[in-house]
């Protein structure tokens, strides 16, 4: 393949079971792939002396590296609620997306602006007042679960307001 139609692959967890098949088989396709993984060693394929460019790379990640590289457990908790937020909203925009919806329909069932839409689906907006109109315009419930250990509690949105 030439350079401007090289396909790329990019695999997590590419030291060991599945993503060690996709890395192998992307490769004997001619494709050249990223992986990463918590245990992945430098590459010393012998693809890479006949030209074939391999990328690789080894950070042994660690929760207590991470918190002091992001300037202390607070800014990592309001990062991972962050990514947590979005991801959520990302959730969501798949599902409007599969009720074959745009956001200015669903914003209209919700009688808020497109705009707002686009907030929760961003996660920037991701109150349960939030999520739980939008939930209701999809035609939906959402409920929250409150877990105690040895059991749980699921209680509506509705009951909890």
């Amino acid at each position: 393949m030439n350079k401007r139609t090289q396909k790329v692959a990019i695999v997590t967890g590419g030291s060991q079971g599945i993503g060690a098949g996709l890395v192998d088989g992307h490769r004997q396709r001619g494709w050249a792939v990223v992986a990463n993984s918590l245990d992945i060693k430098p590459s010393k394929d012998p693809d890479v002396r006949r030209g074939v460019r391999v990328m690789s790379g080894y950070t042994k990640w660690g929760r207590a590296a991470y918190v002091e590289r992001v300037g202390g457990q607070e800014e990592a908790e309001r990062r991972r609620k962050e990514l947590m937020a979005r991801q959520t909203g990302y959730r969501l925009a798949e599902e409007r997306k599969r009720h074959g919806l745009t956001q200015a329909q669903l914003a209209e069932t919700m009688g808020v602006t497109p705009g707002r839409v686009s907030q929760v689906e961003r996660g920037e907006l991701a109150t349960i007042e939030a999520v739980a109109r939008y939930v209701e315009a999809l035609g939906g419930r959402l409920d929250l679960i409150a877990s105690f250990g040895d059991h749980t509690l699921t209680v509506t949105t509705t009951e909890a307001a």
